[in-house]
């Protein structure tokens, strides 16, 4: 082997390794704010100011095993059980249903203490059976249309589910992130068209003929102080938050919205805290982090050596970038206040689980790559 394949080799080989120390910067950034976000409501709450990071460090725990898991499994072996995983997951949002509600919606499933939400788990299933779908069809030289009404069958039933629970949100981003990927696989935009008409009557339920809820979030968006202090609430205190940090930010730990002001603080709002606290280059910092992460993971996606393995690491990117995006727009007032997480950043145990699944099956992928590229160098 040349020198210069040597050294070539040696950076390829770095790829998988920067995607887990981004991981691991993500998630101690994360515990460093659920801590900061929620010591005072923890302490008010449960007489412990830890409270929250500790569950959050459990899930951590879970969702590092999970990670290794999904680095170290054959990929190839797991595509046999792509639809059985569907099954799955049908069968645990059924389940939810049978819980007592929380906050008037039937989204967990209680294990003791802790809580599983299957329609997070639901995402990186259908990316999985998607990818699966497509690279069959490109196996065989088959059109990708081919593959388009099981997987659109498969969605739907799936985001129905999750509708009725009821979550809006979700379905939304499951999908943005499939017809991202359908176009990705070669779907021409015409035959998307029936997944398009299957969309608008739920839109169109949603904001006029439910109770109104949605549209009401809506109103709030596009002006917050008609209603401060109901459905403009979230959304303004995240802006003073955000205002206050400045440029620098009031010093870590210091922040004053967290302080009983901004609900979901250590969850959904967690970007508007680390703004406030750690300023404007500080928020733009944990953003630069998740632009290289994205890219890492494009660039995988870019040299992976099969259509599947291109197609789920493209799908897993095109499912971070949107929630990254959502969560930061509501951050900032840009879009409509939705609970969603911050990716490896949020309080959240299945959130967090989820998003170490995903990311490991992508580190999987580099390395398969990564030792497919050594073996041709060494002959």
């Amino acid at each position: 082997m040349s020198t210069m394949a040597q050294v070539a080799s040696r950076s390829r080989l770095q790829t998988s390794h920067k995607i887990c120390l981004l991981i691991l910067t993500l998630c101690f950034i994360g515990a460093v704010f659920i801590y900061s976000a929620s010591s005072i409501t923890s302490a008010d709450l449960y007489g412990n100011p830890a409270y929250y990071l500790k569950r959050q460090l459990v899930w951590l725990l879970i969702g590092s095993l999970v990670f290794l898991s999904a680095v170290l499994v054959d990929l190839e072996k797991m595509r046999q059980f792509a639809f059985m995983a569907t099954i799955v997951v049908m069968v645990l949002l059924m389940l939810v249903f049978f819980q007592d509600p929380i906050n008037g919606a039937y989204r967990w499933i209680r294990f003791g203490p802790f809580s599983l939400q299957p329609s997070e788990l639901a995402k990186g299933v259908l990316i999985f059976y998607a990818a699966h779908k497509y690279a069959q069809c490109a196996d065989r030289d088959e059109p990708a249309r081919n593959a388009l009404p099981t997987i659109v069958i498969v969605l739907m039933s799936i985001v129905l589910l999750i509708f009725m629970e009821p979550d809006r949100g979700t379905p939304a981003i499951i999908v943005v992130v499939i017809y991202s990927l359908s176009l990705l696989a070669g779907v021409r935009k015409k035959s998307m068209v029936l997944l398009l008409l299957l969309i608008i009557p739920y839109i169109y339920y949603d904001i006029f003929l439910s109770d109104g809820y949605h549209l009401r979030r809506i109103q709030a968006f596009l002006n917050p102080l008609e209603d401060p202090l109901g459905k403009g609430y979230q959304a303004m205190q995240s802006a003073i938050a955000i205002g206050s940090g400045g440029l620098w930010g009031v010093g870590l730990g210091e922040g004053a919205q967290k302080i009983f002001y901004l609900p979901e603080s250590h969850t959904d709002f967690i970007f508007a805290v680390i703004c406030e606290e750690l300023g404007f280059l500080g928020g733009m910092g944990v953003v630069l982090l998740y632009a290289v992460l994205l890219l890492y993971i494009i660039k995988v996606g870019s040299e992976a050596r099969s259509y599947f393995e291109t197609y789920l690491t493209f799908g897993i990117s095109y499912l971070l970038m949107v929630q990254i995006f959502f969560n930061l727009g509501v951050a900032v007032g840009a879009l409509p206040t939705k609970g969603l997480a911050l990716p490896l950043i949020s309080y959240g145990g299945s959130s967090l689980v989820t998003t170490m699944l995903l990311l490991g099956l992508v580190v999987n992928v580099a390395r398969n790559t990564e030792r497919q590229r050594t073996h041709a160098y060494s002959h």
